[in-house]
């Protein structure tokens, strides 16, 4: 008698075409958002910078597009929408071969989340600039996203509008942890608060503004490492970043 054989089969996604630095997509600036995707991303070898950025990936699966910097960043960002890009960096180097030295980084609140919108710096007008998307995890679900570099948007609770929230190193490797804000306009006085995992209080600081900035360590050195939540009142925002700890 015959014996009944049941194959199994797995289809291998293939790379997307953007999967390396030197086949980076080409962003206008200005224009409509552009339908991207990750699925299929593989983790590019880091060159010049190290992995996690700003969020838990270690081994980020990424994508990368380029754009050439006008004669002003001023009020520009880059933005994606959907929770495959959670983690949005910016790099500038001398060729598509690196090395790359980040600029910017913004990543969501968590596994497949999206990343807010990353505030442009000053650039050099006319040089290329290389941006990499992935997910905020490693091994985040994959997918599709949409990605655009134009006018900063005000995106109530959890942004700062007109101005940036940047929470550094991290993740931090050495007890230090560094706020800086920009375009603070609505008030004096910041209150920062760092919750554990529990949603437990550890850390508040009152932190002053000046000049609508801020520029200020905040105390973690006797911290246990592990994953935390910055809390930030600023005026009537909440704002709140993931930290973490190690």
């Amino acid at each position: 008698s015959s014996v009944p054989v049941t194959a199994g089969f797995t289809t291998l996604l293939p790379p997307t075409l953007n999967d390396e630095p030197c086949n980076a997509t080409s962003l206008s600036i200005g224009g409509a958002p552009l339908a991207a995707s990750t699925l299929g991303a593989t983790a590019t070898t880091a060159n010049g910078y190290s992995n996690p950025g700003c969020s838990t990936a270690a081994n980020p699966k990424d994508v990368w597009f380029r754009f050439e910097a006008p004669a002003s960043t001023s009020g520009l960002a880059v933005r994606v929408i959907g929770n495959p890009a959670g983690q949005v960096r910016l790099f500038s180097a001398a060729t598509c071969n690196g090395p790359f030295t980040q600029l910017g980084c913004q990543g969501g609140v968590g596994p497949n989340t999206q990343a807010p919108q990353l505030l442009l710096p000053a650039l050099t007008a006319g040089t290329t600039y290389y941006v990499s998307v992935s997910g905020f995890g490693s091994s985040d679900p994959q997918g599709a996203f949409t990605i655009a570099v134009g006018n900063v948007l005000s995106t109530g609770v959890g942004q700062l509008a007109q101005g940036e929230v940047t929470v550094y190193p991290n993740p931090s490797h050495n007890g230090t942890l560094n706020l800086s804000l920009r375009g603070v306009t609505s008030t004096n006085l910041v209150k920062a608060e760092l919750l554990n995992a529990l949603g437990q209080r550890v850390m508040t600081q009152d932190v002053t503004v000046r000049g609508g900035a801020v520029d200020q360590a905040l105390p973690v050195q006797s911290l246990a490492k592990g994953f935390y939540t910055l809390r930030l009142q600023i005026g009537q925002n909440t704002i709140t970043r993931k930290v973490v700890l190690d």
